[in-house]
């Protein structure tokens, strides 16, 4: 529905919404929909769109819709005091990277050692994948190492190469690793961290050192800078299964912004959600900076649900939030039996979690599907 200024657009395949201002946005390229400067428009807007509905004889939804995972109102999660974790893996020098792909075969990275991928099978055993010294030079006093591992449509993975700064790809069968990236407008990467795949299989991937968030064009090959956060250190990185927006961790400044995804642009970047307690002081001392940090995490990896809900992982806060988007509201917080929590991946309704300061990886009995975001990965 539209009045003079405003448009409001409801979008029934997938439940979402976008309200645009046709005044200072003409081409309806920002959206504001959930936006606390415009609750009150969006409430007015939402009744007339209700009451014209009614008047007219408009169906809530129509019965494709109903039957769309991403339309559904999303099942109520499992309140946190209920879940206890359950230890999957042990003896991982630094747990990071959880990825488990369709065969329910998971992936984590420095098992038994840094610079290494570990795999358990779904009968529970577990073994060396692949050994990064192997098949990727030392460059200096720096040694190959992986945080990030994400599951390719073929079933091969991906990894941020946190240890020589590059983006990595790893055959199914552990055998050949790949450089896919090293470097962005003739500048080398500095560590990567983290990374997510989009529909097309681009890949989004953090370098936090330089303040980056970069995109690989799997079909051409090319690496570009897309959002850039001087003051902050991007770390965990998705896009949502719907395509329209990115999200981003910043580690430093302890809050997770969201971006528009408009035909492969990014755009409007802006705050989905402050960890910081109401009424934190911008210029805290770098002291007091660290103590906040040790009291409440800091936002590291991040997963979806199938129904687009975010599952943030917090460093040194011991829990992984369960966060609505675009609304960006906790609605669920989940322990995990340690302190570092560093990644997430979901499968078969339970959420895997690695706990670096444990050495393992946990596993949470939500009941909830995961994003299947690759056909190699798991959901």
């Amino acid at each position: 529905m539209a009045t003079r200024r405003h448009k409001l657009i409801h979008y029934y395949e997938d439940g979402e919404w976008e309200l645009f201002d046709r005044e200072t946005d003409p081409h309806e390229l920002r959206s504001l929909y959930g936006r606390p400067e415009v609750a009150a428009l969006q409430r007015g807007l939402l009744r007339e769109l209700e009451r014209l509905r009614r008047q007219l004889g408009v169906p809530a939804r129509d019965n494709d819709a109903g039957r769309h995972p991403l339309y559904r109102p999303p099942p109520p999660l499992p309140p946190g005091n209920s879940i206890r974790p359950e230890v999957v893996v042990r003896d991982i020098a630094f747990a990071e990277g959880p990825a488990i792909d369709a065969a329910g075969n998971l992936y984590f990275v420095n098992f038994e050692r840094r610079g290494t991928i570990g795999k358990r099978t779904p009968a529970g055993d577990v073994s060396l994948f692949v050994d990064l010294l192997d098949h990727l030079p030392v460059e200096g006093k720096r040694k190959p190492r992986l945080n990030g591992l994400k599951v390719s449509d073929d079933g091969s993975l991906v990894g941020a190469d946190v240890g020589t700064g590059k983006l990595v790809a790893v055959s199914k069968d552990g055998k050949q690793v790949d450089v896919l990236a090293h470097s962005v407008g003739g500048e080398r990467l500095a560590g990567v961290n983290d990374l997510a795949l989009d529909k097309k299989g681009n890949i989004y991937f953090t370098v936090p050192d330089q303040h980056r968030v970069c995109r690989f064009h799997r079909e051409s090959g090319v690496t570009e800078v897309v959002v850039e956060i001087p003051t902050g250190r991007p770390n965990g990185v998705g896009v949502t299964p719907t395509g329209r927006y990115l999200l981003v961790n910043d580690s430093a400044n302890l809050r997770t912004f969201i971006a528009d995804l408009y035909d492969g642009e990014v755009r409007d970047l802006r705050e989905l959600i402050d960890f910081k307690p109401r009424g934190t002081p911008d210029d805290l001392t770098p002291a007091a900076r660290r103590r906040l940090r040790q009291r409440i995490g800091t936002p590291d990896g991040m997963i979806f649900d199938a129904h687009g809900r975010v599952y943030i992982a917090l460093w040194e806060g011991g829990v992984v939030h369960a966060v609505t988007v675009p609304q960006g509201r906790i609605i669920e917080t989940y322990k995990t039996g340690g302190r570092r929590t560093t990644n997430a991946h979901f499968h078969s309704g339970d959420l895997y979690v690695t706990v670096a300061d444990l050495g393992q990886i946990v596993k949470l009995p939500l009941g909830v599907r995961g994003w299947k975001y690759s056909k190699g990965a798991s959901e």
